[in-house]
């Protein structure tokens, strides 16, 4: 059983897009790769990650891939309480559990950041500590991203989780001097490549 957690350093930094992605890539050459992301907001209408995914690879049914939709466009516990429902941790376990069988690859994408709540008890980072899987940072090519990016490679780190690599996503021109020296610079202060 191989498997990718797809985290990111904010919300809104690309890891649906990266996720989708690399799905498609590895389907493409072959693998047996499912997707899942446990908890998603922000959804105000039947467009979502889910259609994003259906879009560049084959998919399991939406309730085995996207388990948990929220509305508000808040971390997953406080959209949660605004619908007056509870996420419950071990029936997302379950839900994974089930496409591991399935499949025997699997990427997983986290909603918001490492520390992002799911419940009052468990973050984001919890459950990548319970799954095990190696992490995929994916961060901004903007101002901000070294600092962003540092700490969230430590959080992960000091939890035991095995970082692989950090994907700048939304990057206008991949020549530019600043951006490769940011690149570096990150790379040398955490230990963990870039792609």
């Amino acid at each position: 059983m191989g498997g990718l957690f797809i985290t990111g350093t904010d919300t809104g930094v690309g890891k649906t897009v990266v996720t989708s992605q690399l799905g498609r890539v590895l389907q493409h050459l072959g693998y047996d790769v499912g997707v899942i992301k446990p908890v998603q907001t922000g959804i105000e209408s039947d467009f979502g990650d889910y259609a994003v995914y259906k879009k560049w690879m084959k998919v399991d049914g939406e309730e085995y891939v996207v388990p948990y939709k929220f509305k508000a466009p808040q971390a997953p516990s406080i959209a949660a309480s605004l619908e007056r429902r509870e996420i419950r941790f071990d029936d997302l376990l379950s839900t994974l559990y089930i496409l591991m069988k399935r499949h025997r690859n699997m990427l997983i994408e986290g909603a918001g950041g490492v520390l992002v709540p799911i419940s009052k008890k468990k973050s984001m980072r919890d459950l990548m500590v319970e799954i095990g899987f190696p992490v995929l940072v994916v961060a901004r090519a903007e101002l901000g991203t070294i600092n962003h990016t540092l700490l969230t490679v430590e959080s992960l780190k000091s939890v035991g989780l095995k970082v692989t690599g950090v994907v700048f996503n939304q990057v206008g021109n991949p020549d530019n001097a600043v951006l490769k020296m940011v690149q570096a610079e990150i790379a040398k202060l955490s230990g963990v490549k870039h792609f």
